[in-house]
């Protein structure tokens, strides 16, 4: 059976393997040897206890991949001499299964020590759902919500921080950061849950309700961003998922402002995504359809309908509330699926979850395609001549 080890590591470009393997090894000295293996005793400070890290064959690899604690990403790369992010791709702090295969030729630290994850929104739905898993698979959780009484009873579940956070407020969600960073040292990994719903055709919505959506939606999420990025480039290191929702990818009538803030989320994620990329952190968005949580039933909407909409926004709205209990999707399997994705070696960048958001992205894709496809032609016009 494989083990599983909570690794991070980073991967020299070619050309360089040799020499940083070399390098490594006159940085620490060998406690015992076998065929083809040389184990290091590496010492951490006295409030963490010592790790042990594995080399295996590395002159046999075409690249040099070092797995070590996030603690010693900058300590290893502030020692090797001429070693640059030029030279070095970091990937992340993930849980990868250990296999005779997978352990040739790298360097591996194995460990039982769990992630630290910030998760917002926790008082009811995903959130909760989210930090009860995590917290009965042994994670370090700090839990959060407006109302810290309806999350106070997870702090007895496991490892839980109970802060409240009102994400629209940027300096609380510095706060929360900071209180996180002191207690447990880090944040490897922050999901943004938090969010709220409204039910109305676009038409019927008002402008203060399409505010709040936003502010809560977007600006939340991108407050949290915020004040956990300087600590995750830092380390080189962390995970950020973005719960958005198939709504995110497809536009859905009787929720369009919704939507929209979800397709916000999604390009600031597509964007964020390719910018810390080469800084070791992973940026990932995660797409419900329909699942059993309070979302469609708590949801406000409009007060004053207009007559047209009724059989499109009318009839969604309607919709939503009478599948109230029904949903398709097992919000408790959702976060069993988050987490696997995110301890993956290489977490997807989208993960619609369920049959609805799974089939609504595919068509979306082929959709798109299809379009752009029949258009192609007037589309490559608009350019100046090649000549």
């Amino acid at each position: 059976m494989a083990e599983l080890t909570n690794v991070a590591y980073f991967t020299a470009k070619p050309g360089r393997s040799q020499d940083l393997g070399d390098e490594l090894l006159q940085l620490v000295a060998p406690s015992r040897k076998e065929e083809g293996c040389l184990r290091y005793e590496i010492h951490q400070s006295n409030d963490v206890p010592d790790v042990w890290m594995v080399l295996e064959d590395w002159r046999h690899t075409s690249d040099f991949k070092l797995h070590m604690s996030t603690d010693y990403v900058q300590v290893f790369m502030a020692k090797v001499p001429d070693l640059c992010v030029e030279d070095v791709e970091i990937c992340g702090y993930q849980q990868r299964s250990r296999t005779p295969e997978t352990r040739k030729g790298v360097y591996e630290m194995s460990t039982q020590n769990p992630k630290v994850w910030l998760v917002t929104g926790c008082s009811t739905g995903f959130g909760r759902y989210i930090a009860e898993h995590l917290l009965e698979a042994g994670e370090k959780v700090v839990v959060t919500a407006r109302k810290t009484e309806k999350i106070a009873d997870l702090e007895q579940k496991g490892d839980a921080l109970i802060l409240p956070l009102d994400v629209i407020d940027r300096d609380q969600c510095q706060k929360v950061v900071d209180a996180a960073e002191a207690r447990f040292g880090r944040i490897d990994v922050l999901i943004n849950n938090a969010g709220i719903g409204f039910f109305g055709a676009i038409e019927e919505t008002d402008e203060q309700n399409a505010r709040r959506l936003f502010d809560v939606n977007f600006f939340g999420t991108a407050n949290t961003i915020h004040a956990v990025l300087p600590h995750m480039r830092a380390r080189r290191s962390g995970t950020i998922v973005n719960l958005t929702s198939i709504g995110g990818l497809v536009g859905y009538t009787g929720v369009g402002y919704y939507c929209a803030t979800k397709f916000a989320v999604e390009g600031l994620s597509d964007t964020l995504r390719k910018e810390v990329a080469p800084l070791g952190i992973n940026v990932m968005t995660v797409e419900p359809s329909a699942f059993r949580t309070e979302w469609a039933g708590s949801s406000n909407e409009v007060t004053a309908s207009i007559e047209d909409y009724e059989t499109t926004a009318g009839e969604a709205r309607r919709a939503y509330h009478a599948s109230v209990g029904k949903q398709a999707g097992d919000p408790a399997r959702a976060a069993k699926a988050i987490r696997e994705a995110v301890l993956a070696p290489e977490p997807p960048h989208h993960l619609p979850l369920g049959n609805d958001a799974a089939d609504a992205a595919l068509r979306k894709a082929e959709d798109l395609k299809a379009n752009v496809v029949a258009w192609e032609a007037l589309s490559r016009s608009a350019d100046f001549p090649a000549n």
